[in-house]
């Protein structure tokens, strides 16, 4: 029997870790750019993660149309070495060029422009895995397509904790590119020398690398794409952090801060700071613990310190973004303010703390993340950490001059949730709406209150405010806001569904639409699919969805932590290189109804997290419930892994076909997976029902590949 060399088989495992690390690492990077320019809810990280592995798919299957496939290794290492720089360059100067700074791209264009903006590298990613496959199994005279796809997982996994763990906290992201392209290049030599290649291309290779790295050091390319998408602004600081982008801008006098390109902090604030503040702290006769989360410290602080010298804790989840807020606007040096960088729901369960006054600053939940401060479970703890007159204030979007439905529908949502935990609830209308919530009496008497107290304030006062109208405002909106039925609570995020169908009202369009067109699509691709790649689909599907529930069950219990979003990532591609390379091994002994029983197996670890959350094991140890949560996605891992091992064994056809096809359906159901559960499904069937759609859909799967299964042998 033939026997390959070991420089060219471990110069392709080599080939296949980094393209592996590399899809990763760009990955990470093309979702953090994205974010920074488009709305940055689940349904557009639903999109890209969508597009990323439709275009991976379509790669593969082009992949195996390519006749000599050691021959485009090489150039194809070369190219996903260096167009990612050149795409996020792209990307940004486009953004720039048809989007005006403060304007959103629409969903439609958000989708077309993820799409085009990402498919280069994505149709090269996808085909060096069918080119590996068909190389490393013509040199090895036996199918290795399972070994790539194990051996690639491990790639994705050094690649996404070297990013996160190391890469975002020292380096930017042009020197994190340079990188990638540091490691393909060197592939593409170390493949040069292994297949006896002319010498001469290893060295044009290197100086090319060279020249690369010079270009990079003497034009910063990327913050002049970044300028352009804050024209008329300076920019003093742009910073990525383990939460994301934060670049700061001076116009004129006033210095802004934007978190992941949507403006959050500014200096001259004064009326949202009066607004935050006494709106809440009027209703009380003599308020003396006061606890802030989120906003601008100095501002909220000033405002505050209007009542005496009342005890105030800040709490601001993002440190980075504290030290910025101290560098430009200097936070206040008094022993009664006590800052905290921590997790605002882990800082509610361990404080035993009793305040007048909470006042949230959190953006409305546009967002499964910023969901969670929104919902029953979360006004309940407010609620056991207020004295007993206390009051909450929150900002939870839309103003008085237009209420459209969808607003309203929120709204109707939002009040039933917090009048499951208190009795009194007071819009207060406004070019922004506060809500404040209570169990005492709240008020309209504004003005009259300002003047009994001699506040100074600038805006909210007597001149600006008339309480009659205010209170007939407040009333006419309170009577437009139909009772919902339905609650917003943490493993079932109808809010966070509401402001998607309020976002896409803006440009004129349907939640409904736009989730039926994803359905019919997906829905048409595993009709037509043929055995075994209907059940690969069907896995690559309930997989990505466990990953989102856990990632989604991981933000409620314990906050909002990118690294452990990383090991999350990392422990279900552990288990996929696991279940891949053991499958692998035994898959020739493997009998039919094997691959039946694993499909049902697949169903039942989509019930794993939904039975978590049912035992509430936010009551158990937390080293315990942590546990569990990285367990079942390594679970998850392990027997879809398995799954395309088996595939591609029962699969039919030559090596690139069958790696095109197994792969391709994987990846069609994990984007189907991506975009449906986490912006369909959860929001509104809740954990336990998606759990039970997705276990009944594998068991579907698993009784119509038990009769193909049986007709094919």
């Amino acid at each position: 029997m033939y026997k390959i060399p070991v420089k060219i088989e471990s110069a392709l495992q080599v080939s296949v870790i980094v393209t592996g690390l590399t899809a990763m690492i760009v990955q990470l990077v093309f979702l953090r750019t994205f974010l920074g320019l488009l709305y940055g809810n689940e349904l557009v990280i639903g999109v890209i993660l969508c597009n990323w592995m439709l275009l991976t798919g379509i790669g593969a299957k082009l992949g195996a149309t390519i006749k000599k496939p050691e021959n485009t290794l090489i150039p194809i290492h070369l190219l996903t070495g260096l167009l990612p720089a050149m795409l996020v360059f792209g990307v940004l100067l486009l953004k720039s060029s048809f989007f005006p700074p403060g304007v959103l791209p629409s969903f439609t264009e958000s989708l077309l422009l993820t799409f085009f903006a990402m498919a280069p590298f994505c149709v090269l990613s996808g085909a060096m895995f069918t080119l590996l496959s068909v190389t490393l199994s013509q040199h090895c005279l036996r199918n290795k397509t399972s070994q790539v796809y194990g051996t690639e997982a491990l790639g994705s996994i050094f690649g996404s904790l070297l990013f996160t763990l190391l890469f975002i906290r020292i380096f930017s992201i042009p020197e994190i590119l340079i990188l990638v392209t540091s490691a393909n290049l060197s592939v593409a030599i170390l493949l040069t020398i292994s297949f006896g290649k002319r010498k001469n291309t290893g060295h044009f290779i290197l100086v090319g690398l060279l020249l690369w790295i010079l270009f990079h050091l003497v034009f910063d390319w990327y913050g002049y794409a970044r300028s352009t998408n804050f024209k008329g602004q300076q920019i003093l600081t742009d910073k990525e952090t383990a939460y994301g982008n934060l670049v700061v801008t001076k116009t004129g006098d006033q210095v802004n801060i934007f978190e992941n390109g949507i403006s959050g902090i500014s200096s001259g604030e004064d009326i949202s700071h009066e607004e935050s503040v006494h709106y809440a702290l009027l209703q009380l006769s003599d308020p003396e613990q006061v606890l802030v989360i989120s906003g601008q410290v100095h501002g909220l602080y000033k405002e505050i310190k209007k009542y005496g010298n009342l005890c105030i804790d800040f709490v601001e989840v993002n440190p980075t973004l504290l030290d910025i807020t101290d560098k430009y606007f200097e936070i206040p040096t008094d022993s009664n303010l006590h800052v905290h960088a921590i997790d605002p729901v882990t800082y509610l369960r361990k404080t035993n703390k009793k305040y007048d006054a909470i006042l949230l600053n959190i953006p409305p939940p546009t967002s499964v993340q910023l969901n969670r401060f929104y919902t029953t479970e979360f006004f309940a703890l407010l609620k056991a950490r207020l004295s007993p007159n206390g009051v909450i204030s929150l900002k939870p979007g839309g103003n008085s001059n237009y209420a459209g439905k969808e607003i309203l529908d929120f709204y109707g949502v939002l009040l039933s949730t917090i009048k499951q935990v208190f009795s009194q609830v007071l819009i207060i209308p406004g070019e922004t709406n506060y809500l404040l919530a209570s169990d005492m009496p709240l008020s309209y008497k504004i003005a009259k209150r300002v003047s009994t107290l001699d506040l100074d304030n600038r805006y909210v006062n007597q001149y600006y405010l008339d309480d009659k109208l205010l209170e007939e405002k407040g009333i006419h909106l309170m009577d437009q806001i139909k009772k919902s039925n339905q609650l917003n609570t943490n493993f079932k995020p109808v809010a966070f569904y509401g402001q998607i169908r309020y976002w896409l009202s803006w440009y004129g369009s349907d939640l409904k639409w736009v989730a039926g067109v994803f359905v019919l699509i997906f829905g048409g691709f595993m009709l037509v699919m043929k055995f075994p790649g209907k059940a690969v689909f069907a896995a690559g599907f309930t997989a990505t969805s466990i990953e989102i529930m856990a990632m989604i069950t991981f933000q409620v219990m314990f906050g909002f932590l990118y690294e452990a979003l990383a090991f999350l990532l990392a422990a279900f591609m552990a288990g996929l290189a696991a279940g891949t390379f053991l499958a692998e091994k035994y898959a020739r002994k493997i009998p039919h109804h094997y691959f039946i029983v694993n499909q049902v197996c697949i169903g039942i670890s989509a019930m794993l997290i939904p039975l978590l959350i049912l035992f509430k094991p936010e009551t158990w140890m937390p080293a315990i419930c942590l546990g569990l949560i990285y367990l079942i996605p390594a679970i998850s891992g392990l027997i879809t892994g398995a799954q395309f091992s088996m595939a591609n064994f029962i699969a039919v056809g030559t090596t690139g076909s069958r790696a095109s096809n197994v792969y391709g359906a994987d990846l069609a159901g994990s984007a189907g997976g991506a975009i449906i559960t986490a912006v369909l499904l959860i929001p509104l069937a809740g954990f336990l029902h998606t759990g039970i759609i997705l276990a009944a859909l594998n068991l579907i799967v698993a009784i119509w590949s038990w009769f193909s299964g049986n007709k094919t042998r």
